[in-house]
């Protein structure tokens, strides 16, 4: 159980570092768009990074409530 836990950390480490990457890709991507390369209203990118935020919420909330963790399949708690 205690490698489990270890693995479930490591899973938490991963999960920010994308999310973080992921931050960073939208950061580029506003640049491009407030320099107008890029045809799409703010309205419409700011939507799509609200559902990217909030789907990484909800990922980050299942793995700190260790969800995985629970189920019967093995192999649906491995890293």
């Amino acid at each position: 159980m205690e490698e489990s836990i270890l693995q479930q950390r490591a899973r938490i480490y991963r999960v920010t570092t994308l999310a973080a990457g992921i931050s960073v890709h939208f950061m580029a991507c506003w640049i491009v768009l407030s320099t107008g390369n890029m045809n799409l209203r703010t309205v419409e990118f700011v939507s799509l990074a609200s559902l990217s935020t909030a789907g990484f919420l909800v990922l980050i909330l299942l793995i700190s409530f260790e969800w995985n963790l629970n189920l019967k399949d093995p192999d649906m708690s491995l890293p």
